[in-house]
Formats: structure tokens, sequence, C-alpha cells
């Protein structure tokens, strides 16, 4: 590498068509922009366009493909090739409308079908190329979380908590919440298509297989009923295709009005027994689109109702999407729910902020010198490596010994609002790898695809933990570094390392760790003038 080449570091409908004006928040931009947020969801992908300028939100497109992706799961959690082949076509028709957008005004999320998955991977893979754009795959507690952000967005705050209950096709999330706040938050293994695959194949519908449709829902129900009870509510909303469903159905028959009653919603279940079948035929206000998964949905909603002891309940058109949209606006206005996540686990295992900052400084520093040569993207995994280093000793909350994996694992099973289940993962891997012995059981919970640049993220914080071995105040040193493949190379001030042997001993023995990983730190000369 020549000299020039060494870095010195201080460590719906047509676009155009206005439909709907969505509350932005106090501080939008005055510059317009598009944003698009895409739900890969267990019955159906949803992208929403918006235009956002100053403070307002225009929905300027909206696609729908019924994929039903849950349908393509075997008993072993495996998504079936043809229903996979039969999403990849739906994605590329949305990833046309997607191809001139920039990454960062884009979001899309895969929900509980993709969260089971065995293969979600080999998906994500393919479905990311089509689309030209990356695939979070998010917890059920962030889907909550993004669900009440996009149904309070649509609503004034108005006095008491709450109910916010969306259906899916394969999960269902319950929120009570206060104004923009979410109090409590649970995702539901039930959804309107898993239940009509597992009770109601052909659209058929008895007596029997509703009530143990509703039974089976109840179960579901039964362990947070008696907390959401408690802690009440005085509005529910519904904010789910199914629920949208019902409620055209109750009111084509004439039996509900602007909501969804409890009494209305009984009598249409009586009437689905009656009839013994899902058909737009026999039932007004029925699609054809929704007509498949239909009874598992209102089996889900009676059991919610019974349950929760709902009387009636409001319908939203915003859900998962327009969250999405709100979380996009908040990282590009510095709002990032993200930081909030870092800075509360930080403060809950009492992390030594400034130790913690001067790490962040030098990491950030580092690899702001490097990334161009390592291929590293600047926002992105900036963003992680600086996450990992503010936690990179919450385990010491829990014990010396070993306090790299207590954080590790503390970071693989707190639900972190607004990380994907990958970023978490990054995370908990850095924070796994920042010391001791670097082998290939701290990346066993990354995708292949990531493991390079995550490997390389993984050595930057080591060499900033280890700069700040001493933790004093002391000035960092001013650091020359260069890097070829897995070679990093620094060149310190004039005497330095002669004046801080500990750090010098340190670099020896990190390279006896990350040896078997095969990267190396070199120091031209030992470290000595």
């Amino acid at each position: 590498m020549s000299g020039r080449d060494a870095h010195r570091a201080r460590v719906g409908p047509p676009v155009g068509e206005t439909t709907v004006t969505i509350p932005a928040g106090p501080n939008g931009a005055s510059s317009a922009r598009d944003l698009a947020a895409l739900d890969l969801g267990s019955n159906s992908f949803h992208l929403i366009i918006v235009r956002h300028r100053r403070g307002q939100l225009r929905v300027v497109d909206r696609l729908n493909e019924y994929v039903r992706l849950a349908g393509g799961l075997d008993r072993n959690n495996v998504l079936g090739k043809e229903k996979m082949d039969e999403a990849l076509e739906a994605l590329a028709r949305i990833g046309q409308r997607l191809r001139h957008l920039e990454a960062h005004n884009v979001r899309v999320v895969g929900t509980n079908t993709l969260r089971r998955a065995k293969n979600a991977r080999c998906f994500v893979t393919r479905a990311e190329a089509i689309l030209g754009h990356a695939i979070e795959i998010i917890s059920g507690k962030e889907e909550a979380r993004l669900i009440y952000a996009g149904v309070s967005a649509m609503r004034a705050s108005g006095s008491g908590n709450r109910l916010v209950v969306d259906i899916g096709g394969g999960s269902t999330e319950l929120i009570i919440g206060s104004g923009l706040k979410p109090i409590c938050m649970e995702s539901l293994f039930m959804g309107c298509v898993s239940s009509a695959e597992r009770f109601f194949p052909n659209r058929k519908v008895t007596a029997t297989r509703m009530e143990h449709a509703i039974l089976s829902a109840s179960i579901e129900l039964m362990p947070v009923v008696e907390n959401y009870r408690r802690v009440g509510w005085t509005k529910a909303i519904g904010s789910s295709g199914s629920v949208q469903s019902v409620l055209k159905t109750v009111q084509e028959a004439g039996w509900c009005k602007n909501l969804v009653t409890a009494r209305g919603l009984d009598r249409l279940t009586a009437r689905l027994v009656e009839l013994g079948e899902c058909s737009p035929k026999t039932l007004p206000g029925l699609s054809e689109r929704r007509a498949p998964v239909f009874a598992g949905g209102v089996a889900v909603l009676n059991a919610c109702f019974r349950q929760l002891g709902i009387e009636s309940m409001e319908v939203s058109d915003a859900a998962l999407r327009e969250g999405v949209i709100q979380d996009l606006i908040g990282r590009g206005e510095r709002r990032d729910v993200r930081n909030e996540s870092v800075e509360d686990l930080a403060h809950r295992y009492h992390v030594d902020t400034e130790q913690a900052r001067r790490v962040e400084a030098t990491a950030t520093a580092l690899f702001d010198t490097v990334a161009e040569r390592w291929n590293l993207n600047p926002p992105r995994h900036r963003r992680l490596l600086s996450w990992a280093a503010r936690l990179h000793e919450i385990g010491l909350d829990v014990s010396h010994h070993q306090y790299h994996k207590h954080g590790a694992y503390i970071i693989a099973f707190t639900d972190l609002p607004g990380f994907s289940l990958t970023d978490r993962a990054i995370l908990s891997t850095l924070v796994r790898g920042h010391r001791r012995k670097l082998n290939a059981l701290v990346f066993e919970r990354i995708p292949d695809a990531l493991i390079h640049p995550v490997e390389r993220l993984v050595i930057l914080l080591r060499l900033s933990v280890l700069l700040h071995r001493h933790r004093g105040p002391e000035r960092s040193p001013r650091i020359g570094v260069e890097v070829r493949d897995k070679t990093v190379a620094l060149k310190f001030e004039t005497g330095w390392l002669r004046r801080h042997p500990l750090t010098h001993a340190l670099f020896d023995e990190e390279n006896d760790l990350i040896r078997g990983y095969g990267y190396r730190v070199e120091i031209p000369g030992g470290g000595n003038p």
C-alpha cells in the first residue's frame, strides 16, 4: 500500500392523486421527498408511497398483492417453492414502482410468516435482488409498535387509553396505548390465514368448526387477558383487512353502521354457519380476494370480542405500513427511535457513559478512515458500530466474568424498538465479539452474506476498546491506519506506545485472540520509534 493511501484518524391511487393527508409531526421537512413502506404480510403485500413536505404526508400511490404467504408454510415451517415463486413474482411487480426511490427513503418489513419460515433467508436474498432494497424481518412486538404508530398518526389523541387490534394473516397484534405512546404490546400466534387453513378448508363453515376456531384463538388470548383488562381502555380500534371486511359485510346487512358491534359480529357469525361457506355471492360486502380467509378472521375477532369484553370497535384504514412511514420520517429528522432504545438499555444496565463515549468516538473515527477500503456501508454499518460501542459493557451489570456474553444475550433477547431482527443480531454479535477469542461461534447468528462486514466491525470495536483499556480521560493518540484484506496496520505518535506499555502488550495478545479468524494487527517497528 502506498504512503498516500495511509489514513490518519482521531479516534392505492395513481401517482399525483391526493386522497389522504396524514399528520407527520411538528418538524416536517420543507423540501418534498417520496417515502415508501412495503409490508410483506402473511396474507398480503401492501405498498404505500407518500410525499412528505412541510410536515404533511400525502398518499400518492398504493399497491396490494394478495399472496397468502402463510399458506405456503408446511408442518416444518418451510416455505414451499410454489408459494415462494408466487411471492417473488408479486415483488417483481411491486419492485418496478420502487426502483427510482433512494434506499434511505424505503423500508421493507417482513412479519410473522418470515419470522417463522426456516428458509426465510433464501427468500429474503432473492426478494432483495428483485426489489433492489433491503428487507427487515421484525419481531412481533416491533410489529405491534409500528401498527400503533400508524393508527395513532391518523387519529386525534383524545382522552383515555385505546385498544388497537390488528388481525394479520399469521399473527394478531394487541396494543393498549395513550396518545402516541404504547403501554402494552403483544403479538399472538393466530391470524386469518392460519385459522382459515386449519379450521375452514375450501371456505366451508360449520358450527363445530367455528366453535373450535374461536376456542383456539381464545386459548391464545388467555395469557394476556387479565393484564389488558386491568390496564383498561375507553375505545377499541381494529386496523386490519379482516376487521375492515367484517365492517363492510355487517354494514351491507344492515346490522351495524360505522362500528363493528358485538351484536353485529354475532349475527355475522351465525349467518356464516347458516350459509355453510364464505362466498361473495351469498354474503354481500365480501370481496372475492378476502373470501378464502374471511371465516378465519371472523373467528379470531370473535375471540377478541369475547375474551376482552369488547362491545364495539372502530375501524382504521391505517396500520403497519403507515407506522413504518412514521419511523422513516423520524430517522430523517434525527428522531430515530433506535437511539432511544440504545439509551434506555444503557441506562437500565448502568453503563459507564463516559467510557462508552470514548470507545464510540474512537470506533467511529476508525470506521471513517477505513470504510471505503473495507467496503463498509457508511450509514448503516457506522450506526451499528456506534450503538455497539455504547452498549459493549452492559453485561458488567450481570457479572464481570464473561460480561461480553452476558451483554450479547441481553441484546439478543430484549425487544429493542426500531430494530429489525437482523440488526439486533448484528448488535449482539458486535458486543459478543468485542473481547476474548474470536471464533466461528461469535458469528453463528449472522446471515452468510453479512459475515464479512460484521467481522470488520468487530475488529474496529475490539481495537477501540483496547485503546481505552486505561479508562481514563487522557487524549487519544493520533493513529495512522492502513487496512488490506484482514490486516490492520497502526502507526502511533512517536513514543506513545513506549509511554503506554500495557497497551503495547495488549496488542501482542490481541493477535493471538484474532488469529483463528485470519485477522492480524501490525505495529510497524513493534510500535517503538
